[in-house]
């Protein structure tokens, strides 16, 4: 029985090569790719990792800052777009000769366009155990006034 498996150009060993289509050199190619771009996803790793979910009357974050102090984040709403940033403190052990640095230090910054506007005044935010929750609580479209014609 074959398996059927999507085709990722940028994945190596799942190419059109299986199927016969393409030389070994186009799998050696396709398997570079990656390689290539690895600088760039240590930018994407630093940025700030949420997850977002939606209810009938508000959207809910939590937004992972771990070793963040509740000074250090910063929070602002605006119409539908929201921004959380936060300053990561450096680790302060000079004496350490660093084989792996995959945490992150520094100043980060997400910004997030919802799609309603959210009500500032009951929106609120807490920090607990280095994940910043947040509920932003939609705003509600401003009621149609009937008027009377005299």
């Amino acid at each position: 029985m074959t398996e059927l498996v999507r085709w990722d150009p940028l994945r190596p060993g799942i190419g059109p090569s299986e199927v016969g289509r393409w030389s070994s050199f186009a799998d050696d190619f396709l398997g570079l790719v990656p390689s290539l771009f690895a600088p760039l996803r240590r930018f994407r790793d630093e940025a700030l990792r949420m997850d977002i979910g939606e209810t009938d009357v508000a959207y809910e974050m939590a937004v992972e800052l771990p070793g963040v102090g509740r000074d250090a984040i910063d929070l602002s709403i605006e119409e539908n777009s929201v921004t959380i940033s936060a300053q990561v403190p450096e680790p302060q052990d000079d004496k350490t000769s660093w084989l792996l640095r995959e945490r992150s230090s520094g100043r980060m910054r997400r910004t997030i366009t919802l799609p309603e506007p959210v009500d500032q005044a009951s929106s609120e935010a807490k920090y607990v155990d280095g994940v910043l929750y947040i509920t932003l609580k939609k705003q509600r479209a401003s009621q149609a006034k009937r008027l009377t014609i005299h």
